[in-house]
């Protein structure tokens, strides 16, 4: 690779992933051009004045003399000036693979369908009552590249779309966690399987001594890597190592060590209660007690007009909103309105 003061980078998108890439390239001394599709985009920080900025097209001609293209997440890679880089032999990468590259400590990636922004926030909590500092970023909070500590090793908790996985190379999670794949952004990938490849990136450059924790119901294969440490989560009973909910505890079975947390001190509601899904297999119940830094986003609403309101802001889609529902309760016209996450209410099906 060139050295720095020979490095020029070429940002596609100026939204916050990409205004804070390039600002860290320009602070950084490279030389810097950030591009939009939008004459206007509506930048979400201040643009440091080394960043050449070119809005409204995205031609070939800004690839001349590029030595690296970093590509914001709401931008497909399908794009022709992507296509033109890549032929062209010039590396494409996402911002959380150039934040990879600068930081140092520790990454726990967490990436899914449903659930990530509570899941993130609530093992960052844990870790902070664990006096490890944590930083909290990616997909949930300011990007990653915005939050690296360049000064000391640190232990970075990150949430990661399908769209910030796409364009990792070295990217590496020391603890990898899926959640669930369900099918999400098929105006995106072509079927369901290329969105789920997407998501299982967040494994693949694990080494020996890292941690998958996966949802033992998920149906796609997960690399065995020698070395890897596999753990499953589950609402049921486990033959594997991993955490499941037996109805009263959340029990927890890693190399040989079985411990408990009680479902009174989860502070959780809905199917998450039941699966234990928010918490690391490893976590005190202290822990879950204490966290407060990102409250279970849903909850019981006083009565309007004899229907029972139930906020859910996690759920943004449908078959998110009848998985927090739980089974065995029926969306009917009386109570659909009480779905208060859901952006589409009239069109919620009943279950």
């Amino acid at each position: 690779m060139p050295h720095a003061a020979e490095m020029k980078h070429l940002v596609i998108g100026a939204g916050k992933s990409g205004v804070a890439a390039a600002n860290f390239l320009a602070r950084r001394g490279d030389a810097v051009v950030l591009s939009d599709s939008k004459s206007d985009p509506a930048l979400p920080y201040p643009v440091e004045k080394a960043v050449t900025r070119v809005f409204g097209r995205q031609d070939a001609s800004l690839l001349d003399g590029v030595t690296q293209v970093v590509l914001s997440p709401g931008v497909p890679a399908t794009i022709p000036i992507i296509r033109a880089a890549e032929a062209n032999g010039i590396p494409v990468i996402s911002e959380i693979e150039l934040a990879y590259r600068d930081l140092r400590g520790t990454v726990v990636a967490i990436t899914g369908s449903n659930g990530k922004s509570t899941t993130t926030a609530l093992v960052g909590e844990i870790l902070r009552i664990a006096g490890r500092e944590p930083i909290v970023a990616g997909n949930i909070g300011e990007p990653l590249i915005a939050a690296v500590d360049q000064k000391r090793e640190r232990t970075y908790v990150v949430e990661l779309s399908s769209f910030q996985l796409e364009a990792v190379d070295t990217f590496r999670a020391n603890v990898a966690l899926l959640l669930n794949i369900t099918p999400d952004h098929m105006d995106r990938y072509p079927n369901l399987e290329a969105y789920a490849s997407a998501k299982l990136r967040v494994f693949r450059n694990q080494q020996s001594g890292d941690t998958a924790i996966v949802n033992a119901n998920e149906q796609h294969e997960v690399s065995r890597k020698h070395g890897v440490h596999v753990w499953r989560f589950s609402g049921g009973e486990l033959a594997d190592a991993g955490a499941w909910f037996d109805g009263k505890d959340l029990i927890a079975n890693v190399d040989g060590s079985e411990g408990r947390i009680p479902r009174s001190a989860l502070k959780l509601s809905g199917l998450a209660e039941r699966q234990g899904r928010r918490v690391r297999a490893h976590a005190r119940s202290r822990s879950s007690e204490d966290a407060r830094g990102y409250h279970d986003r849903r909850g019981c609403r006083p009565d309007h007009g004899g229907v029972e309101g139930f906020r859910d802001d996690r759920s943004g889609r449908r078959h998110a909103a009848r998985r927090s529902l739980g089974r065995g309760k029926r969306v009917t016209r009386r109570n659909r309105a009480a779905v208060a996450g859901v952006r589409e209410l009239r069109s919620v099906p009943k279950l």
